[in-house]
């Protein structure tokens, strides 16, 4: 019996910092993304 289980965690995340004289904006943007196949059984 064989059983195949496949995760894959994808995490992106992405900073973006604009400044002027005077405002400063900074711009968090976290993704994360959890996929489990488990579709493999024979015996």
């Amino acid at each position: 019996m064989t059983t195949k289980l496949t995760t894959t965690l994808t995490t992106t995340t992405t900073l973006t910092t604009t400044s002027t004289a005077t405002t400063t904006l900074t711009t968090t943007s976290t993704t994360t993304t959890l996929t489990t196949i488990s579709t493999t059984t024979t015996s």
